[in-house]
């Protein structure tokens, strides 16, 4: 498969822009859906001060959303398709960062990408969307790579709707069952 240019990347990213607003209901509804790791394709935690153990997002093949709502859908396929290979991108084509959870830090809450079967984790720490100096450059790098402000800000279409106490613990609890222990998740 042939590598995108960081342009065609970017206009794919504004073409699944809005994907949230787009879902279908998925069928059964979301208490019919239980996950398999087989099946999944891409995970988002978060960790704030309201929420250490946050849930942002999973995509499960071959084509179900899981929300912060824990609100199961479907998305289209070029949908999908996007947002997964934003992952990957944000997985494969940018450096390690190394240090805990291979984590990027913003100056100045955390969010967690994890894409693949070897579960590659991805750490960006005060991700806000917008700002991106980093506390402590990455060899040469000292901005978020755009493919990692570019996963992180599609994800967290995800949280659309969400308000506190109202999510679906029980289907977030099924997603998370099924990842392994954070500190087995990292690359090697």
């Amino acid at each position: 498969m042939q590598q995108q240019t960081a342009a065609q990347a970017a206009s794919v990213s504004y073409a699944i822009a809005g994907w949230h607003d787009r879902l279908a209901p998925y069928p059964g509804g979301s208490q019919s859906f239980y996950p398999k790791r087989k099946d999944l394709a891409f995970v988002q935690l978060s960790s704030t001060m309201m929420q250490p153990e946050g849930f942002t997002a999973a995509l499960f093949a071959p084509d179900v959303v899981v929300d912060a709502r824990g609100v199961v859908s479907t998305l289209g396929k070029d949908d999908w398709q996007g947002l997964v290979d934003a992952a990957k991108r944000a997985v494969t084509q940018t450096p390690q960062a190394g240090g805990f959870r291979n984590q990027w830090r913003i100056r100045h809450g955390m969010a967690t990408a994890s894409e693949g079967d070897d579960l590659k984790e991805v750490s960006v720490y005060g991700f806000d969307g917008g700002r991106g100096e980093l506390e402590e450059p990455v060899g040469e790098i000292e901005v978020l790579p755009t493919e990692l402000k570019e996963v992180f800000n599609l994800v967290g279409e995800a949280w659309d709707g969400y308000n506190l106490g109202n999510e679906d613990l029980e289907v977030i609890q099924r997603v998370k069952a099924i990842l392994p222990p954070r500190s087995m998740a990292r690359a090697a």
